[in-house]
């Protein structure tokens, strides 16, 4: 509902055109290709099992799906940050195979093929397109990763996850152990790993189970109008995977959130639609965050007024996002639980056409 209202509040909230425009790096190329890969393989699947359109669904489908694989392998390949990305488009890609096979059976599984095989050849094309040193195998990805500096080894990259409650200097050894209970101890880096690690078994879980609710085989036909269902989950999904690596891992930057925060507010918004799972409290503090994130980087490349001082901190910003996390988490949980709740207050009208 309403998405020239919707698309224009995210457009102009501080934390889209901040880190965007106003930063003008690259990132806003990559929030392009992620929302095009999305768009793309959703039409590839609500297309699938469309008997009546004049192009027929199977060659509508088909070039939905290989427009996203090329897309994706370009969005991979732009930035090392978009790794993170890579679990939310997996199962976006499970999904849209699932659908095939219902839709097509065996018949999909050349399509599909296909599609792999494209996204195997534009991503080594591109990626073997620049000269690199030859212990990197000729792969500018793998040269990236392998020699792109250590940012992981600090506390922090001036972002703001849980390590700055620590007291240490954010740029000090995110590697210098800290005492735990009965005598152990750790690192930051080592912990924040495992957190993560945690945090994205937990994100999984309830996503299977939902999975399984929304992609029953007796349940095809009803899939059509659960659809902005499931993709309002699996936008919190992605949200929630960069919420969380924003907050638990360490050598974080300013600017990591960017990508995170349409996901997090496109499935904020169309739950608060529906009435369900969320408040109109918990969607405004989604909104809130998003912005006093957008004035927080923003300070780092020009003033804020005075009343924002707060804005500025990345304590602050870290016990903001840390409290987002948690009633997140509770929302999550809540559609762990009742994923039929969620089906049953599916309103028609919101369907994809």
């Amino acid at each position: 509902r309403h998405p020239f209202l919707i698309g224009a509040l995210l457009f102009f909230i501080p934390s889209n055109i901040v880190c965007g425009a106003v930063w003008g790096q690259i990132d806003h190329i990559s929030l392009s290709l992620c929302l095009l890969t999305s768009i793309a393989w959703i039409k590839s699947w609500s297309t699938s099992s469309d008997k009546n359109h004049y192009l027929g669904s199977k060659g509508r489908s088909i070039a939905w799906l290989l427009l996203g694989m090329v897309s994706l392998a370009v969005f991979v390949l732009v930035k090392q940050l978009n790794i993170f990305s890579i679990p939310y488009f997996l199962v976006l890609l499970t999904v849209t195979i699932i659908r095939f096979w219902q839709n097509w059976h065996g018949k999909a599984l050349p399509w599909i093929g296909i599609a792999l095989g494209i996204f195997v050849l534009v991503f080594y094309k591109i990626d073997h397109a620049l000269l690199v040193p030859e212990r990197f195998l000729g792969s500018s990805y793998y040269y990236a990763w392998a020699g792109g500096g250590s940012e992981r080894n600090w506390i922090s990259g001036n972002g703001f996850n849980i390590w700055m409650f620590l007291g240490r200097d954010m740029w000090s050894s995110s590697r210098e152990p800290i005492p735990l209970l009965f005598n152990l101890s750790s690192t930051p880096h080592a912990l924040g790993i495992g957190l993560y690690g945690v945090w994205m078994l937990f994100l999984l879980a309830a996503l299977v189970r939902i999975g399984r609710t929304f992609l029953k085989k007796d349940n095809t036909v009803a899939f059509s109008h659960a659809q902005p269902a499931w993709i309002a989950i699996l936008f919190l999904y992605h949200g929630l995977t960069y919420l969380g690596f924003n907050l638990l891992l360490t050598g974080t930057h300013e600017r990591y959130m960017y990508i995170g925060y349409p996901f997090l507010l496109l499935a904020a918004l169309w739950f608060l639609s529906q009435r369900v799972v969320f408040t109109q409290r918990l969607t405004v503090f989604c909104l809130f965050s998003a912005f006093v994130y957008g004035c927080f980087v923003f300070s780092i490349i020009g003033p804020l007024p005075g009343v924002f001082f707060a804005f500025r901190r990345h304590e602050f910003l870290a016990s903001l996002h840390l409290f987002l996390l948690v009633l997140l988490a509770d929302a999550w949980l809540q559609i762990w639980r009742a994923p039929y709740k969620i089906l049953n207050k599916v309103d028609n009208l919101t369907a994809l056409p």
